[in-house]
């Protein structure tokens, strides 16, 4: 929905900020965040990238071969993979990580997706036309009060 419709629709009118929330029943979540949070520090678009592939192959990545899936896409878009490995271990990114988490905790999160629209909460299922309402809704009261 987000690359399909939403950035096209309303990339240039409004901005989209990402914030991690990964959740404990997911023991690669957090880890996967982690490892995002290093390669936006390189080239945000690369953690982009990083973000929908391993959502992509979520079926496939497992405990055992995380660390390679990470090296193996590090190595395919030119980063070194050690860079990236030793960022899974770095305090560093595990704060940025874990201020995510609070500041979700702070608003209310408890499922994820979770996406916001100013204040209004649209929580794990929504459709394209529920968010896009609101989006118009909150330009025209930013245009009207202009």
């Amino acid at each position: 929905m987000m690359d399909e419709e939403l950035l096209p629709r309303y990339q240039a009118k409004v901005t989209f900020e990402h914030r991690d929330f990964p959740q404990a029943k997911h023991p690669l979540a957090r880890k996967a965040a982690i490892a995002a949070r290093a390669l936006l520090e390189i080239n945000p678009k690369l953690a982009l990238d990083f973000r929908r592939e391993i959502l992509a192959a979520i079926g496939e990545i497992t405990l055992e071969n995380f660390k390679d899936r990470v090296g193996a896409f590090a190595a395919s878009h030119g980063v070194k993979p050690v860079r990236v490995l030793a960022a899974l271990n770095d305090p560093k990114f595990d704060a940025l990580v874990q201020r995510d988490v609070q500041d979700g905790i702070a608003r209310g999160v408890s499922k994820t997706p979770t996406v916001f629209v100013n204040a209004q909460p649209f929580v794990e299922t929504f459709s394209f036309a529920e968010i896009a309402a609101v989006i118009d809704e909150q330009l025209m009261a930013v245009r009207s009060a202009e």
